[in-house]
């Protein structure tokens, strides 16, 4: 490899987001200083984007999984000998470096541009929960914060203990400690409408029906306190009585 330490151009490297916004990352040819960048992942894909000039023949990227002083290959992917190139993992330090070649025949070798791709986290857990009641999810990680997308609908504590507010949709967001974020739509439902019924009693043998009625939409059982002393059949009289033995 030609180095040409001569050339004083300005090699613009950007990491292009499609869906989030672009970052670019500046470092001038042949000053020996490296450019960090660390970023999160984003799905569309990272491109690394050098800026050309009319006096540019080809490029060739290099990669190396190594150091920024040794281990640098040919790059072979989509877009090796391009202006541009792709990345296409996460959870990786990598080190890159491009040559232009211009139409005279010299070459122009840039700074070592070392960048960490960082995964997205994740948010485990149930994305709902009904009005006055709590919820936990967890975050991927060792540490991060939590952010609700509207507190009227939810509140959410460090911990990741969400409490319904009052009943609606919003997104909840986790941050980890590479300050990548991943948000969900978290659902608060309202209380349905209980009525169990009458109190009632009877003798030891006899049987009696409890019929409860509930608001539309919601699904019914009763619940026996205690089997010892009670027996639930199984029979049904409607979708929520039930006989009791």
């Amino acid at each position: 490899m030609n180095f040409n330490w001569k050339h004083i151009t300005t090699l613009f490297l950007a990491l292009s987001f499609w869906a989030s916004g672009q970052t670019v990352v500046p470092f001038t040819d042949g000053n020996g200083t490296p450019t960090t960048k660390s970023e999160c992942w984003d799905a569309s894909g990272i491109t690394l984007n050098g800026t050309t000039t009319s006096a540019d023949l080809s490029y060739q990227w290099y990669v190396s999984n190594v150091s920024s002083g040794s281990g640098f290959l040919k790059y072979t992917g989509s877009g090796s000998t391009s202006a541009s190139i792709g990345i296409s993992s996460n959870s990786v330090t990598r080190y890159y470096r491009r040559s232009r070649i211009y139409t005279s025949g010299s070459t122009t070798d840039s700074n070592i541009a070392i960048i960490t791709v960082h995964a997205l986290p994740t948010i485990s857990g149930t994305l709902s929960v009904c009005k006055g009641l709590t919820r936990t999810l967890t975050g991927s990680g060792e540490s991060g914060t939590w952010v609700s997308g509207d507190t009227d609908i939810l509140t959410i504590l460090s911990s990741g203990v969400v409490t319904g507010v009052s009943d609606g949709t919003t997104t909840v967001t986790y941050t980890d400690g590479n300050n990548c974020s991943v948000s969900v739509n978290f659902t608060v439902n309202i209380l349905p409408t209980v009525n169990a019924g009458a109190d009632q009693s009877t003798c030891l043998g006899e049987s009696v029906s409890l019929s409860a009625t509930v608001g539309t939409g919601t699904s019914t059982r009763i619940i026996n306190s205690n089997p010892d002393k009670l027996y639930f059949g199984a029979t049904h009289q409607t979708d929520s009585t039930e006989n009791i033995i």
